[in-house]
């Protein structure tokens, strides 16, 4: 709770109790248009992404802990569940990568990939129906999930065998298999909402 206090994410009143504070717009990653992202910035957030985690990958693949691969191991059988229950796999994906990020042991990783949070992730554009909305079950993307599931699963196994230079370019063709999934699913010059 004092880490929580500290970070500025909620707020302790002496006898009434504690309370989650709205986020702090200095410590957030920001995109010049507010809440809508242009396909551009989306891309290049995610190549800021290829960069910060790859490294990460590297870093985790050295300081994992048992309970780091436990954890980890956790989020992706949660991923696989909800892509076999044909659900959503956003969240349990980006689990996936924070208990990477977290298996570094620098804080920094952890607010950096926490930050970016679901910034790539394609939402559906305003009005429009048609469009698809990244982690649900669509034609479009379905064979991507998969592939990304069994992308997790070898950073997985680079990081438990404890192999950075393994654990990095596994990282690296997770997130470059991602962003080319992406470029083919999204038109250029639509706009994008934020989740």
């Amino acid at each position: 709770m004092l880490r929580l206090q500290s970070s500025g994410l909620v707020e302790s009143r002496n006898g009434v109790g504690t309370f989650v504070l709205a986020p702090d717009a200095r410590r957030t990653l920001r995109t010049s248009a507010g809440n809508d992202i242009t396909t551009h910035d989306m891309l290049a957030i995610l190549e800021l992404s290829i960069s910060v985690e790859t490294d990460a990958d590297g870093l985790a693949a050295s300081r994992r802990t048992e309970a780091h691969l436990t954890a980890t191991s956790a989020a992706l059988d949660a991923f696989g569940a909800v892509h076999q229950a044909g659900a959503s796999t956003v969240e349990a994906d980006f689990q996936v990568h924070l208990q990477i990020a977290m298996a570094t042991g620098n804080r920094y990783f952890i607010e950096v990939l926490s930050g970016l949070g679901n910034t790539t992730i394609i939402m559906r554009r305003q009005g429009s129906a048609d469009k698809p909305q990244f982690g649900e079950t669509h034609p479009l993307l379905e064979h991507g999930k998969l592939l990304n599931l069994r992308e997790h699963e070898e950073i997985y196994a680079c990081v438990r065998r404890g192999d950075p230079a393994a654990a990095r370019a596994a990282m690296l063709m997770d997130l470059s298999n991602s962003r080319d999934r992406k470029r083919r699913v999204i038109q250029p010059a639509d706009s994008y909402i934020l989740l």
